[in-house]
């Protein structure tokens, strides 16, 4: 990476971070980069001092808080387009935002939700608290993340964690910002993991936005143990219910080919291969860079070499 590079990444996540009025200590906690590596590309100082000697500030660094920012620093060959499932998931995390509401998405994968939740936090990235779920995630993990997030250091029990956030929501709220949680990859909740949902809603409910995002397998399991009246279920399921949206699982590849001026033969082969645009990607970015390099134009033979997929 050029000196010239890191100064043109460090005055873009300046300029960022002020317009969004985040500071120092807060682009470091936000962007996952050292506290000490920020303040010294703050200043323009490309090295920080170990042990007494000048140590390069490593380039991934650079790629990192540029990443964070929004910022454009390497050759991109899949853009993020604005598809209606992309629009519409987008605009459903700013109403609930907006409106401190509750509202649960439900958004099958390969949909383009990874890149709206991205676009959205870089657009409100203070007091947006995502917490993406995983199959290992527990109550526990849960609420220390979500502590973490909010800079909560001290929560005590999981009781006295809800407490604390609900407090701290609330305070935003007070203060005049419009704080949001997100809870990403929902259907991975246990059920003890969905309780802590009812009790997160009872504590924020009209202080903050809260958006779970899943697949269609979290409203099957919530239905399922609300039927099977499993303490705590049938009650968060009332409090959500009027919330649930569903985003239009058929994807429009259309918008795509065009920007890559995709021709006739090829849309019909990938028409006959990809279910969603996550699948769409993998077939046909890796032929974009191949393109690029070779310096030639996209066809269906340059994606049956690329794919080692012959015509018969």
């Amino acid at each position: 990476m050029t000196e010239e590079l890191k100064y043109q990444i460090v005055a873009g996540v300046i300029d960022y971070a002020e317009k969004q009025g985040i500071s120092q200590n807060e682009v470091a906690q936000m962007s996952k980069v050292n506290a000490g590596y920020v303040s010294a590309m703050f200043n323009n100082k490309f090295t920080t001092d170990v042990a007494g000697k000048a140590s390069p500030i490593g380039d991934k660094w650079f790629y990192k808080i540029a990443e964070w920012a929004g910022l454009v620093v390497r050759k991109q060959y899949w853009a993020t387009l604005p598809t209606p499932q992309f629009k519409e998931t987008l605009h459903l995390c700013e109403t609930s935002k907006k409106m401190q509401k509750v509202t649960t998405i439900i958004n099958d994968s390969g949909l383009g939700k990874t890149y709206a939740l991205d676009k959205f936090i870089r657009e409100h990235p203070q007091h947006t608290y995502r917490v993406v779920a995983s199959k290992e995630h527990r109550l526990p993990d849960i609420l220390r993340e979500l502590c973490e997030k909010i800079m909560i250091t001290n929560g005590g029990s999981n009781a006295n964690k809800i407490r604390h956030i609900s407090m701290r929501i609330k305070e935003l709220s007070r203060s005049g910002f419009k704080p949001i949680i997100i809870i990403d990859e929902a259907e991975n909740l246990d059920m003890r993991a969905l309780q802590l949902m009812k009790a997160l809603y009872d504590g924020v409910v009209g202080y903050a936005g809260l958006v779970l995002i899943g697949t269609t397998q979290l409203t099957r399991s919530l239905a399922k143990l609300k039927n099977k009246d499993r303490q705590g279920m049938p009650q968060l399921y009332r409090r959500i219910k009027a919330g649930i949206r569903h985003i239009n699982p058929v994807p429009d590849f259309n918008i795509f080919y065009s920007k890559y001026g995709i021709d006739r033969p090829l849309v019909k082969l990938l028409d006959s291969l990809c279910e969603n645009y996550g699948e769409l990607h993998d077939y046909l970015e890796p032929v974009l860079r191949e393109a690029d390099e070779q310096e030639v134009a996209i066809t269906e033979d340059l994606f049956r070499l690329v794919h080692d997929m012959p015509k018969y």
